[in-house]
């Protein structure tokens, strides 16, 4: 976001023009494509902590890199050595599971932090949680894309698309709609919460009726959106099989 350069005062704020959200595109300083432009980056990846230079963007290149592997090469493979994909697929379903389009892998492509450790992979860190569960114009409890991106970032799109991936991210949504959204504890556990909001005299407090509506629905939109996908095992015919694959 660019922002006016003006004094905010009166409790007014200034004005801004949303520039970028956060892709996993790549972005070069000349036409042959030789030289990352690194000014590019500095807005969408800033260095929050290092070990050297903030300077050095060997790891976000490295990442974009693999997200944009060329039609041929080893999508999966580029993906799977530097990135943990199962938790970035989980992370996606969480944000889209209680309807925050707020998000990277959502809508608007933000508020979230990528970690990179010296000897592990990109794992990703919600933050700015708050378009959720019916508040705040968020996505839901029904007739929303579970696979709602941001349409300029064409690498994200690929993640989505990409069948191992795509697994993985519905069985982010089954694991959510049969546990933390499903049984009496959540719903206790809101009960809990409003009690004793309501006992410190916290102002006006709306009982989780409305919040509890809203997950039951989400929850069966979900199991039904997963519902095609599951199949129990079988193998076929009377041979005997035997493999040493894990895949």
């Amino acid at each position: 976001f660019e922002f006016d350069d003006v004094q905010v005062t009166g409790g007014s704020g200034a004005g801004f023009n949303n520039v970028s959200w956060c892709t996993l595109l790549n972005f070069y300083s000349t036409p042959q494509q030789t030289e990352k432009k690194l000014a590019r980056y500095r807005y969408n990846y800033l260095t929050r902590a290092a070990n050297g230079p903030a300077n050095d963007y060997t790891n976000v290149w490295d990442l974009t890199d693999a997200a944009n592997t060329l039609p041929g090469g080893d999508y999966v493979g580029n993906m799977k050595r530097l990135v943990d994909v199962e938790q970035w697929l989980r992370t996606f379903a969480v944000q889209h599971s209680v309807g925050n389009w707020d998000s990277f892998g959502n809508r608007n492509s933000q508020n979230m932090y990528g970690y990179k450790p010296q000897n592990g992979k990109w794992t990703l860190m919600t933050w700015d949680f708050n378009i959720v569960l019916g508040n705040s114009g968020s996505d839901g409890p029904t007739g929303d894309d579970l696979f709602q991106y941001n349409g300029s970032d064409e690498a994200m799109l690929r993640i989505y698309k990409t069948p191992e991936f795509r697994r993985s991210y519905w069985r982010a949504f089954k694991e959510i709609a049969e546990g933390p959204m499903s049984g009496p504890a959540l719903g206790a556990l809101l009960d809990a919460k409003y009690a004793e909001m309501a006992a410190s005299g916290f102002g006006s407090v709306a009982n989780p009726s409305a919040i509890k509506s809203w997950i039951s629905l989400r929850r069966e939109y979900l199991l039904n959106a997963v519902r095609p996908y599951i199949a129990n095992f079988a193998v076929l015919g009377s041979a005997d099989y035997e493999t040493y694959s894990s895949v």
